[in-house]
């Protein structure tokens, strides 16, 4: 026999290969297609990039023989000569390509001309080049060389031409014939689906159709009616189940009398039992439900007495009056209408119920019967009737306080269920009036708690017999503990903890011990400071007073108050108006002084000056005092004017060294390792701020030595660094440097005038540009103040390496910086000195890459001078050095110093570079 699996099965294997065959020999068609496409292509593209290449070499060639006739440059004869070699390489690439015999006949013909412009031409062009013979050499081109040349290299562009052009014919034979077997592909399965079709309507005809006849067969049978249906001749499955199909309706007919007689008698049989059923089930029920009953009001009776939220209790009484009774609906909620329970009930009416106003005239329980509504009756067709129960809660004053609503349809309430209502509503009362008692103790005793939680003051409250009985979270913030939930703490835990965070700890034990021991009268205080990690000062009132209830003594509540602002504010004021009385009289005292000797006494006209000359400058520093003040005063407040523009660090820095008025006791030293120092900043302000960390520099270092400006980059950020060897600052005082009024008291510091506003506006005006400012120093060794600020992204500056490093000895600031701008950007690092000697000590003791003098140095000495002593310095001997002059050069003292190279005032930058560079 044939089934219909095998049948199925050799379609379907028959119907995969074909289609596999059909799709393997098309793909393998358009594969090979396009692969010899891909090949030209790839060929194409090559000689196209040799000829491109071949195009370029040669006018480089060209190019840089015209460089070398107009420079005469041996930089551009080693080009030359490299452009040479990629020619030859660019052709030989060139050859070994698959050419036609034009392509073949152009390098034969290029190969001659540049055997020829080599070997001939091009030494011809350098010899009339060496000897200056530019005419000479402008004869030969026109000779007809150009116009060869020019002829070559507009050859060598129509090739790359036409090799582009057959590359993009290439490329569209390639896209047609992808287009065309595409369209193969589509009719190659439009055919493959058509075949499907007709495989698939077979199968149907097969298979679906018999089925369906047994189906209405099926469907005969089961409505009483013969079926129409007869044997199949098919030799498969669907034969054989017509065959059993019909033997099976066959016996189904024999035995249809006795079946159905045989169910009669069953049904009959099953009656019977379903009535003893009943009736025992009616028995046991009313057995259970009275006991289920009582254990719900029992149940009831619990939550009545002993539940203490109000949300709780509807929600659990909503549940058991529901089992009690099997209301439809039920609604129970306060009279306030602060909570609600419902069952049944739409949210739409839920909100409609408790945004209705109160009847005041009815009370008691109340039954209404009514007609079901349309959406009501529709639940159950037979319950015509709707039974209504409402039963206002009341207290004991008679006030309203809470509302009881319920409904069953179609199911009227008993006279006795009444009576249990009515009398669970009265118990209800009493549960109502516990939780509005309950939940005001509640709402007081939690307003109280959070009124002392928002209190900034720590508060305790200690009762007679030392419990801690009430602390809000202030005082758990001071010392650091975790709120309690504790109605009652011992006082004794917290005493410890608090005496152990104090430094006050013997009298702030004895404080509490003697106020918590016994009532007093009026207050008592004790002030304390706080233990602190990092040292800051955090000072603190605590005061404690006796509390009465019914003139009977209760406890002692403490109230901790941190008056650490106040106390640093008085400290302040008194520094204040110690530093201000001193920083004022004492210029005052010189400028009235002086006044006063002009008036009162004839003097010598250059007395006179002197004099004159002290006021000025006394009263200078008065309104610099002052300013400080009004700077100060206008940041703290907002209304400072920021006029930002783009800066470059190291003019702005020079701009600051020509005004500042360094003393001889003090060496300038510069180092500048930034490139494009570019930010954006108010100039006015950042001169400020450069003004300041220098006059501090010099004023704090009074026994003179080294201040050092460097100027660096770091991640984007512009870093300027003042050093000085001056007295330093004690580690424990450098956090609290940049506050007002802030000045270190040593015994050096005494003697050094200031108000100490300096520093605190530095970092207002830094950190109003994004910037950092701080300080890193050791008392005794000297300071280095740090200013960070952002650098312009476009112009993102970096460090340069240290190891090449040039000093340049030149006392104008405007020159200095134009040579530093010129070395920097060749990749060297400056140091900039403004005293001779100072140099001569730094070329001693540090390894620089070369010197740069200038001659006009100074009285003491010269550039002749300096250059002498280096010479005679162990391993100077042979140092690059430059000078860099108004004056003449001396060609007796160059040669006998070794001058690497004497460049006259004024002299392009650039030639400074190439010193060095060639070193």
């Amino acid at each position: 026999m044939k089934t219909l699996r095998s049948k199925y099965l050799l379609i379907a294997i028959g119907a995969f290969i074909t289609v596999m065959i059909s799709f393997i020999i098309a793909g393998f068609f358009i594969y090979q297609q396009q692969e010899e496409l891909l090949d030209e292509q790839q060929a194409i593209y090559e000689k196209q990039e040799a000829a491109s290449e071949l195009s370029d070499a040669l006018n480089d060639v060209f190019f840089r023989a015209r460089g070398v006739y107009a420079f005469q440059s041996a930089l551009e004869r080693e080009r030359l000569t490299e452009a040479l070699n990629r020619y030859q390489s660019a052709i030989d690439r060139y050859s070994s390509m698959e050419l036609t015999g034009q392509e073949e006949l152009l390098i034969s013909d290029l190969t001659r001309f540049m055997d020829d412009y080599v070997t001939n031409s091009l030494p011809t062009a350098i010899a009339f080049a060496d000897a200056g013979d530019f005419e000479g050499l402008r004869e030969f081109s026109q000779s007809g060389l150009n116009i060869s040349v020019n002829d070559f290299v507009s050859y060598t562009k129509e090739v790359e031409r036409e090799s582009e052009e057959r590359l993009d014919v290439v490329s569209t034979q390639s896209i047609e014939s992808m287009f065309s077997s595409f369209l193969l592909s589509l009719l190659i399965t439009g055919i493959l689906m058509l075949v499907m079709i007709v495989i698939l309507w077979r199968l149907i005809a097969s298979m679906i159709r018999p089925i369906e006849k047994l189906h209405m067969a099926a469907t005969d049978i089961q409505e009483g009616r013969k079926p129409d249906i007869e044997k199949s001749d098919r030799n498969d499955e669907l034969g054989v189940l017509t065959s059993s199909f019909i033997d099976m309706t066959a016996f189904l007919q024999l035995n249809e009398e006795e079946l159905h007689a045989q169910n009669e008698e069953l049904m009959a049989q099953q009656e019977a039992m379903h009535e003893q059923q009943d009736q025992l089930a009616a028995t046991l029920l009313e057995t259970q439900e009275t006991k289920g009953r009582l254990e719900l009001f029992n149940d009831l009776n619990r939550v009545l007495s002993s539940t203490s939220n109000r949300y709780k209790f509807l929600d659990e009484m909503i549940q058991y009056m529901n089992r009690l009774y099997a209301f439809d609906q039920m609604m129970m909620y306060m009279a306030d209408r602060s909570a609600y329970s419902a069952m049944n009930v739409s949210t739409e009416k839920i909100h409609q119920i408790l945004n209705a106003p109160l009847r005041q005239d009815e009370s008691g329980l109340r039954v209404r019967k009514r007609l079901a509504r349309p959406e009501e009756d529709s639940l159950d067709s037979a319950k015509s009737f709707v039974y209504d129960l409402t039963a206002e809660i009341t207290g004991a004053s008679g006030e309203l306080i809470g509302i009881f609503r319920a409904n069953r349809f179609g199911r009227p309430f008993e006279e006795n269920e009444c009576e249990e209502i009515e009398g669970l509503v009265q118990r209800m009362s009493i549960a109502f009036e516990r939780l509005l008692a309950f939940d005001e103790i509640k709402y007081s005793k939690e307003l109280t708690q959070d009124m002392l939680d928002n209190m900034t003051e720590g508060l305790q409250l200690v009762n007679p017999e030392r419990w801690l009985v009430q602390h809000n979270q202030a005082l758990c913030r001071l010392f650091e503990v975790e709120p309690s939930k504790d109605e009652k703490i011992v006082c004794d835990e917290w005493l410890v903890r608090m005496i152990s965070r104090v430094n006050e700890e013997e009298e702030m034990r004895a404080f509490f011990e003697a106020a918590i021991e016994s009532a007093f009268e009026g207050t008592r205080s004790i002030r304390y400071t706080l233990k602190t990690e990092d040292d800051s000062l955090k000072v603190f009132d605590v005061y404690g007073m006796s509390v009465y209830r019914d003139r009977q003594w209760t406890g002692t509540i403490f109230v901790h108050r941190d008056i650490t602002k106040d106390y640093e504010v008085d400290k302040m004021k008194s520094e204040l108006v110690s530093t201000v009385s001193h920083e004022l009289r004492t210029p005052l005292s010189s400028v009235l002084g002086f006044a006063e000797l002009l008036l009162t006494k004839e003097m010598k006209p250059e007395k006179q000056k002197r004099y004159i000359e002290t006021i000025h400058k006394e009263a200078k520093r008065l309104t610099n005092l002052i300013n400080d003040f009004l700077d100060l005063q206008r940041m703290e407040s907002g209304k400072q004017d920021y006029h930002m523009e783009e800066i470059k660090m190291n003019e702005l820095v020079m701009e600051v060294l020509e005004k500042v008025n360094i003393p001889s006791s003090h060496a300038l030293v510069i180092r500048d390792e930034m490139e494009n120092s570019m930010i954006k900043g108010d100039r006015e302000r950042l001169t400020q701020v450069m003004t300041n960390l220098l006059n501090n520099a010099i004023k704090f270092s009074p026994q003179g030595g080294d201040i050092t400006v460097r100027l660096c980059a770091d991640q984007g950020k512009a870093s300027i660094i003042v050093e000085d060897q001056g007295i330093g600052i004690p580690s424990e005082e450098v956090d609290k440097l940049f506050q007002k009024f802030k000045r270190i008291d040593n015994g050096e510091n005494r003697k050094i005038g200031g108000t100490g506003l300096g520093l605190a506006i530095c970092k207002e005006i830094v950190e109003k540009h994004m910037g950092n400012i701080f300080v890193r120093s050791e008392e005794g060794e000297g300071s280095a103040f740090h200013v960070e600020l952002p650098l312009i992204k476009e112009n993102q500056s970096y460090t340069i390496a240290a190891e090449d490093t040039i000093l340049v000895l030149e006392d104008d600031p405007s020159l200095a910086l134009l040579i530093a701008d010129e070395l920097k950007s060749s990749g060297f690092s400056v140091v900039h000195h403004f005293q001779p000697d100072r140099a001569v000590e730094a070329l001693a003791n540090q390894t620089f890459t070369g010197v740069i003098v200038d001659i006009m140095l100074g009285e003491h000495l010269n550039g002749w001078d300096v250059i002498e002593q280096i010479r005679q310095q162990p391993g100077n001997e042979t140092l690059p050095i430059v000078v860099s002059s108004a004056l003449d050069a001396d060609l007796e003292k160059v040669q006998r110093y070794d001058v690497t190279q004497y460049l006259t005032k004024p002299y392009p930058p650039e030639k400074l570079s190439e010193v060095f560079k060639k070193k």
